[in-house]
């Protein structure tokens, strides 16, 4: 059991890490699946192949664990979409919500399933305005189009 002891404290470290980022960067949009479930089986792989010294293994490993991590990560930070949203559709009283997509027809599994929902008033017509942002490539869809 206490082999398993240094994979897990390694895995934990990361997995908070991985929380803290994505609720305080991007405010839980990021797809964490892939990266959840690689921090799990570290734990095993950690116990098997750091013993045995099969460093290149472990290597590989985390190579792909790295690949998982840059496809998941969204072009678009929380504050960056603010700012595009809020520049482009002169918004004031923004407020923003994080809403989840319709993913059914999409096969990329580093995809986000959830977006930045942008409300507000336009400052020059008054008029209110939602736009929707797609972290991954940074879409927009206004409200009425």
């Amino acid at each position: 059991m206490k082999n398993y002891i240094p994979g897990a404290i390694i895995s934990l470290i990361l997995l908070i890490v991985f929380f803290i980022v994505d609720s305080q960067i991007y405010r839980n949009v990021m797809p964490g699946h892939f990266i959840i479930t690689f921090l799990v089986m570290h734990v095993v792989v950690y116990k098997y192949l750091i013993p045995e010294k099969k460093y290149g293994s472990y290597l590989l490993y985390v190579l792909i664990f790295i690949a998982a991590v840059y496809f998941s990560v969204p072009e678009y930070t929380y504050a960056q979409a603010k700012a595009k949203v809020e520049n482009d559709y002169s918004l004031v009283d923004v407020n923003v919500e994080r809403v989840p997509f319709d993913t059914s027809r999409s096969w990329n599994p580093f995809e986000s399933s959830r977006g930045y929902l942008f409300s507000g008033r336009n400052i020059n017509s008054d008029e209110a305005v939602s736009v929707l942002v797609v972290p991954h490539n940074g879409k927009m869809f206004k409200s009425g189009e």
